[in-house]
């Protein structure tokens, strides 16, 4: 995305953690790794100090910085628009309070929270007076999908304010193997997939359990792309339950775009808990898959009708999957799959990589 920005004017990306292979593998992809594409040439940018004691992007004080290093790069580069990705952790809300009391600039802010991250009844009741307060001081705000969107307006941001720049992956890179034919089939067999982190919230085992469920275990195969603390436990239910499944292990984006989806027939993400997007669920439409997701999959509103562009459960219904798995089973390969799969099409160019960034530039005009 800021490739693309950074073709249109100057831009300037301020990164405040540097992760590198071993914080990916402990944030839970299982396996320490660098990304295989190049996430940093076509812009400039720059790394500013992280002063946290415990440097960490899953606590809110584990990135903080130097205000008066943010001041001086105001001082610099001299912008008339800043983006803030959000307000976790306090990092960004350190730097939003210094363009606020020392420039004139455009702050915009793009999160992508959801009214569903908090069922706390506690946490919702400081978060009435918590949220407003953050809010404060943006001029506009981008909303990811209408989860988002709704977000914003329970806490009483105007619709002036709220502009689309939809949640989207690297569009160029997953839509090369769009037209190929899918790798060949050694057998008629239907193939279920799950991509990302074995982690409780993505809850993979309720997937193993919905297909026991079924007559269809010798029809199905559940293929996993990913790794993380659940692959031990997941071989052994599966082999307990009879099920069929492949660990295919970690691929990083050039091998799951030119291979991952190119072996499913189907993604299913189960989450149990919030997920506020579900980008997989992005990479698979690219590539036509249609997908299963539970409601707790923040997309859903935006890319997974029920019965058009994929199907909805429940989160942690089994039956309710079990059926839809076989629903989609019968499904496949008929004139109805045909139908869907020209759906997803549809519906993903609407949230590429290109229109985000023409949505992006048509927020950058205004000024509320």
């Amino acid at each position: 995305m800021y490739q693309e920005l950074a073709k249109k004017f100057p831009l300037l990306v301020v990164y405040c953690l540097r992760q590198n292979a071993e914080g990916q593998a402990a944030a839970g992809f299982g396996v320490a790794f660098e990304w295989d594409v190049p996430l940093f040439d076509g812009y400039e940018y720059q790394f500013i100090e992280n002063t946290a004691k415990n440097p960490s992007s899953s606590t809110f004080n584990g990135i903080t910085i130097n205000r008066e290093e943010v001041f001086n790069l105001l001082q610099e580069f001299k912008p008339t628009h800043a983006l803030i990705q959000g307000w976790f952790p306090r990092a960004l809300l350190q730097i939003k309070s210094v363009l606020i009391a020392h420039s004139k600039v455009h702050i915009l802010c793009r999160g992508d929270s959801t009214l569903n991250m908090t069922t706390n009844p506690l946490k919702r009741l400081l978060k009435r007076v918590y949220i407003p307060w953050v809010l404060k001081g943006f001029d506009t705000f981008l909303y990811v999908g209408k989860a988002n969107k709704a977000f914003y307006q329970f806490y009483g941001i105007g619709e002036e304010k709220l502009w689309p720049a939809h949640h989207c992956i690297n569009t160029p890179l997953f839509q090369k193997t769009l037209d190929d034919d899918r790798l060949a089939r050694e057998t008629d067999i239907f193939r279920l997939g799950f991509v990302g982190k074995l982690i409780e919230k993505k809850d993979p085992l309720l997937l193993i359990e919905a297909l026991a469920q079924t007559t269809l275990k010798e029809h199905i195969i559940i293929k996993i792309i990913g790794d993380g603390p659940l692959r031990e436990e997941l071989q052994q239910h599966a082999k307990i339950l009879g099920v069929r499944i492949e660990f295919l292990g970690f691929m990083n984006q050039r091998q799951l775009a030119s291979e991952g989806y190119r072996q499913l027939d189907c993604l299913v993400l189960p989450s149990k808990e919030n997920e506020t997007w579900g980008l997989v669920v992005n990479e698979a439409m690219t590539q036509g898959l249609p997908c299963i997701v539970s409601d707790r999959v923040g997309c859903h509103p935006d890319l997974v009708e029920h019965n058009r562009t994929g199907w909805v459960f429940p989160a942690g219904n089994i039956s309710a999957l079990a059926s839809l798995i076989s629903e989609v089973h019968h499904q496949f390969g008929s004139s109805a799959w045909t139908r869907v799969t020209k759906l997803v099409r549809e519906v993903i160019d609407q949230y590429s990589l290109q229109t985000t960034t023409k949505q992006i530039l048509s927020a950058l005009d205004t000024r509320n």
